[in-house]
């Protein structure tokens, strides 16, 4: 799958580790490596084993994949012309938006 980042900071969290466990901590940073691996190891969206949560926002597609407690990774998936709630799936191009959480 090929990723693109909407933020240098983004970016940096997934490219470097130890920048990711200072900004996160250990367990959060290691969730987010884990899944970024999982995106990079797949051809499409679908074939990742953890699902995420599905939301609309206009007329983007959100996707939110848990990363600890009250934390997410959320992503766009891009590539795909009217993309839908359920067309996602097919997606193998994604957009990585931010780590959100409650607090």
């Amino acid at each position: 799958m090929e990723l693109s980042y909407l933020t240098s900071r983004i970016r940096e969290l997934v490219m470097d580790h130890g920048m990711a466990t200072a900004a996160l901590g250990p367990d959060l940073a290691q969730s987010l490596r884990s899944i970024v691996a999982d995106m990079r190891e797949a051809m499409y969206l679908g074939e990742l084993a953890d699902l995420p949560e599905v939301m609309m926002e206009g007329e983007a597609v959100k996707l939110m994949f848990l990363l600890g407690p009250d934390t997410w990774l959320v992503v766009e998936p891009i590539g795909i012309k009217a993309m839908t709630i359920e067309s996602w799936r097919q997606s193998h191009r994604i957009k990585l938006l931010q780590i959100a959480g409650r607090g």
